[in-house]
């Protein structure tokens, strides 16, 4: 029982990709009216606000442990913790720029993504949503039902077929941080919000013509 739980739970990711679907709906909701597309300087203004602050907050918080490794210089939780063997100050600059810069999802390495805030992958992948939101709204928003359920099928599709090939044509070892990381191999369960809130906010506005109608 404890361990079909474990593998239900997966470390986590299914609360990840359902993080990823209500991020896509509820952007959608917020800012399909006005359109965002006619500003997306201010969408960005506001998604950096509201983010970065929490990145910063995250970084000062493991600091601490960064620092206390680097002075035990214990070798064996550096490999366990961060999964460093060696180059030990270059790997922690480096994945501490690019977890700055929002860009660690896009390396996968171990010794890139583990140092610091493991976990910060989910903000780097957001962030690359939030970048291409303006355009896939602006793409999805307008047409039938039907060809947005098609869209998001689509794309789910791809996604998968991506993983099945990642997963049978790379090592355990790099095939992991690829699938669970990678921003373009989760772009699905955000697209898949994005059109879920259309279909929403479609259906609701159907519902509401009817009522003034009747």
């Amino acid at each position: 029982m404890n361990r079909a739980l474990f593998d239900f739970v997966d470390g986590g990711r299914p609360a990840a990709s359902l993080f990823f679907v209500l991020s896509g709906f509820i952007l959608t909701y917020t800012y399909r009216e006005p359109p965002v597309t006619d500003s997306p300087r201010a969408f960005y203004v506001a998604r950096v606000a509201c983010i970065y602050p929490v990145v910063l907050l995250g970084l000062a918080l493991v600091a601490p442990v960064t620092a206390w490794l680097l002075y035990t210089g214990d070798a064996a939780d550096l490999l366990q913790w961060f999964a460093l063997k060696s180059s030990v100050h270059l790997s922690l600059a480096l994945s501490l720029l690019c977890q700055l810069l929002l860009l660690n999802a896009w390396f996968p390495f171990a010794a890139i993504n583990q140092p610091w805030n493991g976990p910060s992958d989910s903000v780097s992948c957001e962030a690359f949503f939030y970048a291409l939101f303006p355009w896939l709204l602006r793409k999805l928003d307008g047409r039938s039902l039907g060809r947005v359920v098609l869209a998001c099928a689509v794309v789910w599709v791809v996604q998968g077929v991506a993983t099945v090939l990642i997963q049978a044509n790379l090592p355990a070892s790099r095939n992991g941080f690829l699938v669970v990381a990678l921003p373009l191999l989760r772009m699905a369960e955000f697209v898949l919000g994005i059109g879920a809130a259309l279909v929403f906010m479609s259906m609701r506005e159907r519902r509401a013509h009817r009522h003034m109608l009747g």
